[in-house]
């Protein structure tokens, strides 16, 4: 039977060796990452509103989004995160992801306004009222072409992966 001591140094071995490989495939990740939202940026959001309303069911979101297609690519369907934000205040009203099926697509150079209505179901939207006085942020976080293939590839990197990534190396270098 092996003891804590021994399940100890197990996990300490294991950790040093496995440290560098993790370290580097974080690092990958996060450069891959930045490299698809440099290209992602070409997609702009113009403008970006949420607005929230009593409806026949309740509380109901409205998104108002102008993006300009400033890729070279037609795109098929777009995948945001919005954030509701209000300054000086530490904590986000919301912050969610949503995308949109373009009808028709958007071609290179093309502009256009849509107005979305995030499902019924789709409660974080609607579970804390914001105020009418918040930003709305909207990031751009994949694109899909013509045939619904992600441009560059689907590269994440999250705050967790960071918060991971500077834990290793501020244990073990690197």
């Amino acid at each position: 039977m092996v003891g804590k001591r021994g399940i100890d140094r197990v996990k300490e071995i294991y950790d040093r060796e496995y440290a560098p490989v993790q370290i580097a495939a974080l690092r990958d990740a996060r450069a891959r990452f930045e490299a698809v939202a440099d290209s992602l940026d070409a997609f702009r959001v113009v403008s970006a509103r949420l607005t929230q309303q009593d409806g026949f069911m309740g509380r109901e979101a409205i998104i108002q989004l102008t993006v300009k297609n400033g890729t070279l690519y037609p795109i098929s369907k777009a995948y945001f995160r919005g954030r509701a934000i209000t300054e000086g205040r530490s904590v986000l009203w919301i912050e969610e992801n949503f995308n949109y099926q373009i009808p028709g697509g958007l071609e290179a150079g093309e502009r256009a306004s849509w107005r979305l209505e995030p499902g019924l179901f789709a409660s974080e939207w609607t579970s804390v009222e914001v105020p009418s006085a918040a930003e709305f942020h909207v990031q751009v976080r994949r694109l899909d072409d013509a045939s619904g293939e992600p441009l560059w590839g689907c590269a994440s990197f999250t705050v967790g992966d960071q918060q991971l990534l500077d834990s290793l190396v501020g244990r073990f270098g690197g």
